[in-house]
This record gives structure tokens, sequence and C-alpha cells, in this order.
């Protein structure tokens, strides 16, 4: 019994350890979630249709936590093919701003996470004009604004103030700090020298920290106490920012928004801990022709397609599962992503909004932006709880005992060395250096031969020995490079074969990871169809099951979804005819016989 005591002892302290890490972190992917917007003016001007919508849920979700079940989104593509596409959640036309803040997840995620100690993220990603800015909203401070209205921000900022006000009792300290990037320029907002000049702020650099955090150093932040103070000074940073009218959007933003509240409190049980939120407003991917852009507003498009693709192949990268084309993410190739380094894979929980244009003349951006969003879900993100250990009375007594006896311990180390070092000083009769002067009579100066001397001799004797060796072989090689220059033309040749064999190989490379990554396409749109009919299968199943009162009346009903089977079956045989056309390609033909 005695012998088995500290082996329990030992299973309780890993268990707890174990419990206490978890509880520390959280590791998940990022959490991806749709908004379609209704039809625009522009697009019922021009005769335009909706092609995308949502499946119907399976389980409704709560109107105060988020849906746990993925939801389906479905578009028609206008030459006929049906995609299903796989998200955390999809919000349709008739969505309201309080389902998307709930259903996003970022209701959760400040009311519990963020005090807790966690960094959050939310941004919004899409094409101009699909509704981005609406969705994270302008937190207004005026008392009369209609709130049915009021978007992610200040819906975020009135739940932050209520719940520290709640958890925390008043000993937290919220500060703001709102930046746009404007052809990869950082302009800082909450700075009046910003105002009514398109110019980068000056003495603005992007820094790093020790544990690895990334800030810019020399921004202004102001010290929030509630929402209303947040509202009066990102309306006052709002209109600071670079705006302008396109064909595609009356208001359009010409820079990244990235607003950061840093959030530093107490809890009640006197835990101290330290989180940031950062509130992430894209400017929308766009296309000169569709949106008319000239001159300045030209290269401005130029520049936020810049960051947006750089945004895009850090996705790529970090949602990569296959170790043989794992890639590092270029953090550093635009000051966006680098600036986002913390939300894309590192320590933060972050929440993605793609917001979508149901038109068929925006349907090429919608399924690119469908695409990005999908491949967004496969990053993943740890992130650590913030909090400083407090340490009690008698911790901090026994660290300054520990502390004492160290430097005692050093002294007495230090006294031994010393010691030691004059004994065998003393105690050996070694030759006194020339550079060293010593005081004393000729005759009480006692010489004594080194014997590192003789093995000094021996060494240099042997270097000029390799000397001579060296200086011998470079004789023979000139001769040898002589004697086979007659050869070199033909290696020359043969050097030349190879590099063009070499060139061959590489752009046969190319066909096959460009047919690889289409094959990837074509099984995830399989999976998605697959996963989209199972969803209509338990439907149909709730429907057997449940609806056998009204047989009658729901028969009509019921035959709808025979065209549906129709048209899975019709998406099945498309994918398959697709894998057979690929097969025809010279993908998995021999390397020997392609470059032939």
């Amino acid at each position: 019994m005695t012998a088995s005591t500290p082996t329990n002892e030992k299973v309780a302290v890993h268990t707890t350890t174990e419990s206490k890490k978890k509880k520390d972190e959280k590791s998940g992917n990022v959490r991806v979630v749709t908004r379609v917007r209704p039809l625009a003016k522009y697009e019922i001007g021009n005769g335009s249709t909706s092609i995308v919508s949502s499946l119907p849920r399976i389980n409704s979700s709560t109107p105060q936590a988020p849906a746990r079940d993925p939801e389906f989104l479905e578009v028609n593509v206008p030459d006929g093919d049906r995609l299903w596409f796989e998200f955390d959640a999809v919000l349709d036309e008739a969505s309201t701003q309080e389902a998307v803040y709930v259903q996003s997840g970022a209701k959760q995620a400040v009311c519990n996470d963020l005090i807790q100690g966690f960094n959050c993220t939310i941004l919004a990603y899409g094409q101009t004009g699909s509704g981005k800015t609406f969705t994270m909203g302008t937190a207004a401070g005026e008392a009369d604004t209609n709130h049915e209205m009021d978007g992610v921000i200040p819906r975020a900022c009135n739940d932050l103030f209520d719940t520290l006000a709640r958890k925390c009792d008043g000993n937290a300290q919220v500060t703001l700090s709102y930046l746009e990037i404007y052809n990869e320029e950082i302009r800082d907002l909450m700075s009046p020298v910003t105002e009514n000049n398109d110019s980068p702020s000056p003495n603005l650099r992007i820094r790093e920290t020790l544990n690895g955090g990334v800030y810019v150093s020399g921004l202004e932040s102001r010290i929030v106490t509630n929402s209303q103070d947040v509202g009066k000074y990102m309306e006052a940073a709002g209109a600071r920012r670079v705006t302008a009218c396109t064909k595609m959007n009356a208001v359009s933003s010409r820079s990244h928004a990235i607003c950061v509240l840093t959030i530093q409190g107490v809890l009640e049980d006197a835990t101290k801990f330290q989180s940031k939120m950062t509130l992430v407003d894209l400017a929308g991917s766009e296309r000169i022709k569709k949106t008319g852009a000239e001159g300045n507003r030209r290269q401005e498009g130029i520049n936020i397609n810049k960051g947006l693709f750089v945004l895009g192949q850090v996705v790529s990268a970090l949602a990569e599962q296959r170790p043989k084309y794992k890639r590092k993410p270029p953090y550093r190739d635009s000051k966006l992503t680098r600036l986002l380094q913390d939300s894309l894979g590192g320590n933060s929980q972050t929440i993605m909004i793609a917001c979508v244009s149901p038109a068929n003349f925006n349907a090429e951006e919608t399924l690119t932006t469908l695409r990005y969003a999908t491949s967004a879900r496969n990053i993943k993100n740890t992130a650590t709880r913030n909090v400083v250990q407090s340490i009690s009375p008698e911790e901090g007594a026994k660290l300054q005992r520990e502390n004492q006896l160290l430097k005692a311990q050093i002294l007495e180390l230090e006294s031994v060395i010393k010691t030691m070092t004059m004994e065998a000083f003393e105690g050996s009769m070694i030759s006194v250096p020339s550079c060293v002067s010593l005081e004393c009579d000729s005759d009480d100066l006692i010489v004594v031969e080194d014997p590192r001397d003789e093995k000094i001799k021996e060494l240099t004797t042997e270097v000029d020995h390799l000397k001579a060796k060296l200086a011998a072989a470079k004789i023979n090689i000139r001769k040898s490079c002589m004697a086979s220059a007659i050869e070199l033309p033909a290696l020359k040749v043969q050097v030349e074969c190879l590099e063009e064999e070499l060139i061959a190989v590489e752009d046969v490379q190319k066909d096959n990871e460009a047919l690889v990554k289409e094959l990837e396409e074509v099984k995830a749109d399989a999976q998605s169809a697959k996963q989209a009919a199972i969803q209509m299968s338990k439907l149909l199943d709730e429907q057997n099951i449940y609806g056998s009162v009204t047989v009658r009346s729901s028969a009509k009903e019921g035959n709808i979804w025979v065209p549906v089977f129709i048209v899975f079956i019709f998406q099945i045989v498309l994918t398959i005819w697709g894998l057979a056309k690929m097969n025809k390609h010279s993908l998995f033909m021999p390397l020997s016989d392609r470059t032939c």
C-alpha cells in the first residue's frame, strides 16, 4: 500500500496538468459562415436572376446559439451544372443582422471566450458590393440609431462592455486602435493627420513580439469605457477611410480596415487576463472591366486584388492537408497577411463571414468566394489563454529564499575557482609570457622549459609539410584540367541535353499538378453533392415519419423531390465523366513516355 501511494500522486498530478492545459488552450478550425444578400438594383436592372439558395435545415438552430450541424448552399451555375458547398452556417437573403451575429459565433466568442483571455478575430470576405461593410457595421454613437440594422461591430461592443461590467466589476481597461491598408501602405485612422489626406501615416512599422505576436509600432490608441465611446471614435475614423463610387458599388471601400480592441481585466476570482478582439473589413475583390475603374481607382483595385491574392495563397498553404504539398505560408508578401498572421493559423479563434451575391451576373466571383471559404474551413488555429498568474505571499517568500540560496552558492563556487586557480599557478613551474614584466632580480628568476614548445615546433613542421603537399596538388589539378580540356565541349553538350530534359520534366510536372488540382475540385464537388443528397434523404425520411397523417395533401409536394434526385444522379454522372476524361490525359502515364 505504501509503495503505490507515490504512483497515484503522480497520476493525479499528470491528470491535473492535462486538464489545465486543455482549459488554457482551444484548438479548432476556422468557423466559416456564408451570407447571401438580396439582389441589388443594378442586378435587377440588367435582368439578373438568383442562382444561390440554401438547403432546408434538419435541426433548426436556437436564436441565441450558433448551429452545430453543417449547412449547405446550392449554386445553379448558368451553364447547367449544380454545385453544393458545406459551411458551418448559411444565412439567406431573409436573415437579420441579429441572426448573422449569433449564427456566426461572434456573440459566443465575445461573451464567453474573449473574457477568459482568448484572442478572437472576425473578418468579412467577398467581392465588391457583396455586403461586407453592412454586415460588419459601423458602431454609431447616437442614441436614436435603429439597432436592428446594427452590424457585428456595434453588437460585439455592446456585449463586450456588458460582460465586463458583469464579470469584472469595473476592473477592466479597453483600448481601441483603428487602421487601414491603402495601396499597400498603413494609415492610422485614429490620427488627425490622415484627415483629408490619402498619404500613408509616418513612423508606422510592423513589429513582432518575442512570443510571435504581430503589432504596429507608432499606432495611436484610445481608452474607451463604453460602446458609445467606441462608436464616436469609429465614426470619426470611418470618415477618414478612403471610399469611392464604382459601377458595382456607390460607396466602395478602397482599403482593408482593421479594428483592434485590447482588453485587460481582473475576473471575480482575481484572475488577470489580457486578450484582443480583431475586427476586419476587407476590401472586395473586383474586376476592372465590371467596375469601370480608371486612374487612381484602377491602381487601388490592383493593390486590393494583390493583398487578397496573397491572402488566398496563405489560406491555401494553411488548408493543405497533404504532407507532400505542404509549404510555408507567405505571410510577409503582403502587409495585410502580416497583420493577420495571428488570426490565420496562430493564437486566435477566427470567424470568417463570406458575403456573396446571388445574381448570375456575378456567378464566377460567387464561386471563387465559396471555394475560398471552403478552403478556409480546413485551417486549424490553437488559441492560448492569455492569463497573468498571480503569486501568493508564501510562494513569493519561497522564491526569495531560493534566490538567496543560489546567490550564496554562486559566491562559494567563485571563491573555490579562484583558490584553485591560485594554487595551480603557484604549484606549477610554468614559463612566464614575454608580455608580462616581472619586478624581480634575474638571480631569483627560475626559467623552466615548457614541454608545449616542442609540441608547437612539431605542429609547425607538419603545417609546412601540408603546405608543400597543397602546392603540389594545385600543380596536378592544373595539369589534369589541361589534359581534360578536350573533353569539356562534349560534357557541355550533355549538360545542355540534360537541361532540356529537365525543362520538359518540369512542364509535365506542372501539367500534372494542374490536373491533380482539377481532380481535387471534382472530388470536392462530388463530396458536397453526396452530403447534400444525405441531407435530402434525411428530410424525406422525416416527411415519411411525421407526414403520414397528411399524405394526400403533401403528395404534390413530395413530387418536388423527384427532379431533385434526377439532378443529383445527373451530377454523379457528370463527375464520373469528368474523372474518365481526366484519365485520358497524361496524368497517370509514365514520365518516360510523356517526355518522349
